[in-house]
């Protein structure tokens, strides 16, 4: 017997409708800070990285630390994200509810760039001078006001592309009316 109810919800969380009610909770600047669902993640990541930061052992998040120059090269965003969070990935598509895709760590509201050069700017000493462990730690406590969530990576791409302009075309024919959807 096929159960309709569960054909209807796997329908839902692969639907444009569900990536658009997702993108209002999770990733529109403005939308997003106000959402309940938002804000109780936020909450759960910054406890995950509070923990993360009075625990590890890297050097790199050690406060008054100085780094070789060989650590600061070490030290790209892409591989602190993923070393941190992997232990705050989930093992499903916050987004779809598929857990059997490639899943992603995607940020939310800000993109990773944005957050390095926040963290960069609120790290400045008085002098000027870069204090590239301060830097780090900034750039890891930033993502507690624009967190990363997992996502699969027909979603994440979704979630990148939702402010590209989309081309519909009609056509009919004999097999009646056909609809082509293009993003750019």
């Amino acid at each position: 017997m096929v159960n309709i109810k569960k054909i209807w919800i796997q329908n839902y969380y692969n639907s444009d409708h569900r990536k658009s009610t997702f993108y209002q909770l999770y990733m529109n600047p403005e939308t997003a800070p106000q959402t309940r669902e938002f804000q109780s993640h936020c909450s759960d990541i910054e406890n995950y990285i509070n923990d993360y930061l009075q625990k590890t052992n890297r050097r790199c998040f050690k406060r008054g630390t100085i780094l070789t120059t060989e650590e600061k090269w070490v030290i790209q965003p892409a591989n602190i994200i993923q070393s941190v969070f992997k232990g705050f990935k989930t093992n499903y598509c916050k987004c779809c509810r598929s857990s059997t895709k490639r899943l992603d760590s995607a940020h939310t509201i800000l993109t990773r760039p944005q957050i390095l050069k926040n963290a960069i700017e609120h790290s400045q000493s008085e002098l000027g001078e870069e204090d590239w462990v301060e830097q780090a730690i900034e750039f890891i406590q930033l993502h507690t006001k624009y967190p990363v969530i997992t996502l699969c990576k027909e979603c994440h791409r979704a979630m990148d592309k939702i402010h590209e302009p989309v081309n519909v075309k009609l056509r009919v024919g004999r097999g009646g009316i056909k609809i082509y959807i293009n993003t750019k």
